[in-house]
């Protein structure tokens, strides 16, 4: 069984990626005509929380760059639902709540609090405004000295990033300059201070009590994505042998014609 004692034995995704595998092993297994012909092993209802999965997992790695007197959590279960917070980080720059965004190759367009993606609205900076309060209001039921927690929404991959306004209490940045932006911002709590936060936030008990997870969903989480990479890359064999066969025929067909003539 996983390690139940502290939170940041919690690892990246692990919301996303049970709610994944539920989803994936309530279908029966694909077969191997499709597994041979490079079909995805996800349907439609499980991308998005693969994607999502990825995108986490991408930011956590980043962050494992941070130094040494950082604190990293991830997907710490908050609110009554099954709500949680990507990455949770105690530092000397303070508290940071970081909403992890995957929008591979999409126009991100951000003007206040007006967030959209290839032109569509999303609740983005209201939803990471509500995190970093809830974190704020933890923390001041816990500790005696008020900490302000700042809000991140990070993305991976996108294909632009315009900000027309900066969001008043949110910082929007790419995943590529995260940690680079972090480690320059200014000291704001003291060692002690620090420790007695990152001893907070660090224990189970204060946050919503969650289901034990399988100990082998990362493992499991490993197998599923090396299938679906593995079928990208055999529908772009499949793709271009069509086009060789393609190509091929159509210089037998014209080699026919050009005798006939």
């Amino acid at each position: 069984m996983p390690d139940l004692s502290t939170m940041r034995s919690r690892p990246a995704a692990q919301s996303l990626i049970e709610k994944l595998l539920a989803l994936h092993d309530a279908r029966p297994a694909q077969s191997g005509l499709a597994r041979l012909f490079g079909v995805s092993p996800l349907n439609a209802a499980e991308t998005p929380w693969y994607v999502g999965a990825r995108g986490e997992i991408a930011v956590a790695r980043a962050l494992a760059g941070l130094p040494a007197e950082w604190t990293v959590l991830h997907s710490v279960p908050v609110g009554r639902k099954e709500s949680d917070i990507d990455h949770l980080l105690v530092s000397p720059a303070g508290v940071f709540t970081i909403n992890t965004k995957h929008h591979s190759g999409k126009r991100i367009w951000v003007g206040g609090r007006g967030f959209l993606v290839s032109g569509q609205k999303q609740p983005y900076v209201r939803n990471a405004e509500s995190e970093a309060a809830s974190v704020g209001r933890l923390i001041a039921r816990h500790l005696p000295d008020a900490t302000l927690v700042r809000s991140m929404i990070v993305l991976v991959d996108p294909g632009s990033v315009r900000i027309r306004k900066r969001p008043e209490l949110v910082t929007v940045i790419d995943a590529r300059h995260l940690v680079r932006w972090l480690v320059t911002q200014p000291v704001m709590l003291g060692p002690s201070e620090v420790a007695d936060l990152a001893h907070l936030l660090d224990n189970p008990a204060v946050w919503r009590e969650t289901p034990a997870s399988a100990a082998d969903a990362p493992g499991r989480f490993a197998a599923l994505d090396a299938a679906v990479r593995s079928a990208a890359q055999r529908q772009t064999l499949w793709a271009g042998g069509g086009v060789v066969l393609l190509v091929g025929a159509c210089m037998v067909v014209a080699s026919r014609l050009l005798g006939v003539a």
